[in-house]
C-alpha cells in the first residue's frame, strides 16, 4: 500500500478478519476514470445509471470485485430519505458529501486464503473492445511498474502484533 497511497484516489479495502466464510480477500486500487458526488438530494436514479453504464459481466469465479464502483453513503444522506427524522436545529450543514463514488477499472485483489495477488483490468470507461482491450494493457503496465517500486520500498514496522500490545 505504501507505494500506492499517493497515487490519485486510492483506496484499500481490507479484510481483517480471515475466517474461511468472511476476510478472504482485500483489493487496492488507484486512478478513478470518473467520480460521482451527491451533496443535496436523492442521488440514487444517477447513481444508478452509472453503475449500469459500468456493469461488469464476470465469469463465475471466486474473486467478488474485479472493479467497478468503491465508495460511501453518508449518514446525513439519511434526514432525506426519512421525512420523519430531522436533523437538530440550528446544526451545521456537514462539509462531507452525502454520496461519493469512485468508478475504477483496475483493481489489485490480495486472496489471502491462496496467498496469491491478482491483478483485474477491466477496460472501462472504453466502449469498443480494441480500445478497451489497450486500456487493459496500459493499465496493467502502470500497476507492474508500481509494484516493482514496492519490491525496492523499504517496509517500515508500524504495525504492532498482539504480543506487543499486551
Amino acid at each position: 500500500f505504501k507505494v500506492f497511497n499517493n497515487q490519485p484516489g486510492c483506496f484499500f479495502l481490507d479484510s481483517a478478519v480471515r475466517t474461511r466464510q468472511r476476510g478472504r480477500f482485500s483489493f487496492l486500487g488507484a486512478h478513478p476514470f470518473e467520480r460521482f458526488i451527491c451533496r443535496q438530494g436523492s442521488p440514487f436514479e444517477k447513481l444508478r445509471t452509472s453503475l449500469n453504464r459500468y456493469r461488469i459481466n464476470k465469469p463465475k469465479q471466486s474473486i467478488p470485485f474485479c472493479g467497478g464502483a468503491v465508495g460511501y453513503f453518508a449518514y446525513d444522506l439519511g434526514f432525506s430519505l426519512e421525512k420523519k427524522v430531522k436533523s437538530l436545529p440550528g446544526k451545521q450543514a456537514s462539509l462531507i458529501p452525502d454520496c461519493c463514488f469512485a468508478f475504477y477499472n483496475s483493481v489489485l485483489i490480495f486472496d489471502h486464503f491462496s496467498k496469491r495477488l491478482h491483478i483485474c483490468c477491466v477496460g472501462f470507461p472504453e466502449k469498443r473492445e480494441s480500445l478497451a482491450r489497450l486500456l487493459c494493457q496500459d493499465n496493467l503496465k502502470k500497476i507492474k511498474s508500481l509494484l516493482e517500486r514496492a519490491k525496492e520500498t523499504p517496509v517500515e514496522k508500524d504495525i504492532l502484533s498482539p504480543q506487543e500490545i499486551r
